[in-house]
């Protein structure tokens, strides 16, 4: 007999069916949710669940969509809705087949999938995940949904960045048709003839005639065409939720489209992760696509929307920021998710086989906030410690909870406690895998057999049980993480064996090709390095317009340790000019602003830093060359102005420092440039010429130092060139 053989293997409290089972509570969101998939008619807002983390809210989605998507005969729910919120949650679990029809239901988890290309935050990805979870669930079903539209836009979006080839494995089986036609339309026929071609594929795979269908959302060979003649990345990417709604709103007006369908979405609070900081500008940008696609969804048509998150969303702001891309209040249903009353944690305890009077209420006690509130996180954890402990021989009673300290971190005094009572080989690998953004079977194994504890598959499954250890499929395969208070807390302890595995998965992902997750590790090893590979990754990728990846290193930045003023604005200097690039020019004036902000914050504790004010003149720059395009030329002078004083400042403290004499130059050079444009007096003249002067004499000691330098050399002949020309 193995080692593995005899290791005792409990129930999981975290894993499928086991959570469900465990679900209590929550009665009267059962309720409410049964009422928006059968009261006619459907309710024309979005249901809004939100509250602490650790309370619930992803197993409550999980419970409504395994056991409440029925859409009950109308005698049947007339009689069950007058009942109490328990007898209709109960009732709905174990109604027979004969009286409820399945209503359609997917989860969009917004979690970021580590290792992934494609994280559901992203627009072109969110919308293609929602729309491959459709297609799953209503395979064999007597209707189809037909997203025509979305499909033509994301097959132009990907074929106007190079993508093209890509189109075929990305989109459901049933859908290869219309693909294949698609890549042959935009190869074979040219010019207006296109438009018609893909009105006439609308016709065909929307089950609609023509004619109703233009009738019904304006669509025109025009509106085709004002599609190819997008910009893929500043236009296109915009619409493409549109299209998605709007072929998802005329799918559901089939005479056979199905009564209810229902589109769920956690983990909102993924699009910020850890930043808390962001400008109204950024923040509203991470969420924009899904903002978009919200707003196009007919509600009254039968399509139910549901949404988890943290906090309680401020969509009804965004208009401040970009005019119809908000969601008003009136359209929201919120609800929170609280913690558990003392009925509903003896509930859970008695599920889990902790029934022990005085030990309930010891436990109980322990994981309260205050009276009549149990935190369900505290409460997983002690119900893991009495398991454990119970695994190992040792029957805890209401002493061992009475004699643990009171802490403001009960989190750390219940998990220090647990993991007296596991085994070394999964206390390690806890340790371990605490480094890890998720985990599968295959980098446990990995680090296993690298940091020397038994990996095996009983011993996997043993970590599984632990309430700490959450699910988060990725790509159709188990992937699992260890909960955030957990990672902290191993993370700020130094924690030996995280450290190793944080070495060993940089060298994983490195392997790999995976630059984001390279660098998320090795950020946790060295967090200044790790910033400073952030920012070159990023800014490489934006100079060969590799959005993709720009897209990828941004959705691990709220991940990452960012611990002074000075990087804090390094990265919004780099988020600047991505924006900028891409036209959306509120989110880059914003950034760099909040760029020159921390490098004020930083010179105001180093008044000396020279790589802060050089920094803090790159940046003002970009602000006045924004400035500038947008035609905004009293600020842009003003910007330009500051830019070079940063440079004066700087130059005091290293005068021979070649690269803050080429950007004053290159400053000097764009200032005057703007004058140029704005005016041909004789006196505007005559200020051009003292500031290419200054410019000269910049790049004229640039060369004194640099004498082979063919930038320095190419700059001060131009600008010799050009005062004699003004001569």
């Amino acid at each position: 007999m193995s080692i593995d053989d005899d290791l005792k293997e409990l129930p999981s409290l975290t894993e499928g069916d086991r959570a469900l089972k465990l679900f209590t509570d929550r009665y009267e969101f059962t309720r409410l949710f049964a009422e928006r998939l059968n009261d006619d008619p459907p309710p024309k807002n979005i249901l809004f669940f939100w509250g602490d983390g650790g309370n619930g809210k992803s197993l409550l989605l999980k419970y409504l969509r395994q056991n409440g998507c029925k859409r009950l005969l109308p005698a049947i729910w007339q009689q069950l809705r007058e009942q109490p919120d328990s007898i209709v949650a109960n009732r709905l679990e174990g109604l027979p087949r004969g009286e409820y029809s399945d209503v359609p239901a997917v989860l969009v988890d917004f979690a970021p999938k580590p290792g992934a290309d494609n994280s559901p935050q992203l627009p072109f990805y969110g919308l293609l995940k929602l729309r491959q979870e459709l297609a799953a669930v209503t395979t064999g079903a007597p209707y189809r949904l037909h997203f025509p539209l979305h499909t033509y836009g994301c097959f132009l979006y990907l074929h106007k960045t190079g993508r093209g080839a890509e189109a075929k494995s990305l989109f459901p089986f049933e859908e290869a048709d219309l693909v294949n036609q698609l890549v042959s339309l935009v190869t074979e026929v040219p010019g207006v003839g296109l438009a018609m071609s893909v009105l006439s594929l609308v016709n065909k795979y929307s089950g609609e005639r023509l004619d109703q269908y233009r009738h019904r959302f304006g669509l025109s060979e025009e509106m085709v065409q004002r599609l190819q003649g997008m910009d893929a990345e500043q236009e296109l990417i915009d619409e493409l939720p549109r299209l998605f709604a709007q072929d998802l709103n005329v799918s559901m007006k089939q005479s056979n489209a199905p009564k209810r369908i229902v589109l769920m979405f956690d983990t909102h609070e993924a699009f910020w992760g850890y930043e808390r900081s962001l400008s109204n500008q950024e923040y509203f940008y991470r969420d924009e696509w899904l903002r978009r696609f919200l707003r196009r969804v007919d509600l009254k048509s039968g399509i139910v929307v549901i949404v988890g998150g943290r906090q309680s969303p401020r969509w009804a702001e965004a208009k401040t920021v970009k005019p119809n891309t908000d969601i008003p209040d009136d359209y929201l249903c919120l609800k929170q998710i609280g913690h558990f009353g003392e009925q509903d944690a003896i509930g859970y305890l008695n599920k889990v086989d902790i029934d022990d009077k005085e030990l309930q209420q010891a436990v109980i006690r322990y994981a309260s906030v205050q009276r009549g509130e149990v935190h369900p996180f505290y409460l997983g954890l002690g119900a893991d410690v009495v398991r454990q402990a119970r695994n190992q021989g040792n029957s805890l009673e209401a002493a061992d909870f009475e004699s643990l300290p009171e802490s403001a971190n009960k989190s750390k005094v219940l998990i220090e406690r647990l993991l007296q009572y596991v085994q070394r080989d999964i206390r390690d690998a806890i340790h371990a895998l605490s480094a890890c953004r998720a985990f599968d079977y295959e980098i446990y194994g990995k680090l296993g057999n690298h940091l020397n504890f038994g990996a095996s598959r009983a011993q996997f499954e043993v970590l599984k049980e632990f309430s700490f250890v959450w699910t988060t499929p990725q790509r159709g395969e188990q992937w699992y993480r260890i909960h955030d208070l957990v990672r902290r807390l191993d993370y700020e302890g130094r924690e030996e064996r995280a450290i190793d595995a944080h070495q060993l998965l940089m060298q994983h992902y490195q392997e790999q090709g995976n630059v984001p997750e390279e660098i998320y590790h090795l950020n946790r090893l060295d967090w200044k390095e790790g910033i400073q590979r952030w920012v070159e990754n990023f800014n490489d990728a934006l100079k060969l317009s590799q959005y993709e990846l720009c897209n990828r290193l941004l959705e691990i930045r709220g991940d990452l340790v960012l611990r002074d003023d000075f990087h804090r604005g390094w990265i919004s200097q780099s988020e600047g000019s991505y924006f900028q690039q891409l036209a959306r020019y509120g989110e880059a004036e914003q950034e760099f602003r909040e760029a020159i902000t921390a490098y004020d914050a930083a010179l105001q504790r180093a008044p000396d830093y020279i790589y802060a004010l050089n920094n803090k003149g790159l940046a003002l720059k970009s602000l006045a060359d924004l400035q500038a395009s947008l035609s905004h030329h009293e600020a842009a002078m003003q910007s330009y102005g500051a830019a070079i004083t940063a440079y004066d400042a700087a130059l005091q403290r290293a005068p021979d420092d070649i690269q803050i004499l080429n950007n004053k130059g290159l400053a000097l050079q764009s200032l005057a440039d703007l004058q140029a444009s704005l005016s041909q007096d004789q006196d505007f003249q005559r200020d051009i010429e003292v500031i290419l002067r200054s410019a000269l004499e910049a790049f004229s000691r640039s060369l004194e130092l640099a004498p082979n330098d063919d930038f320095i050399h190419k700059q001060r002949n131009e600008l010799q060139e050009r005062l004699s020309n003004l001569g």
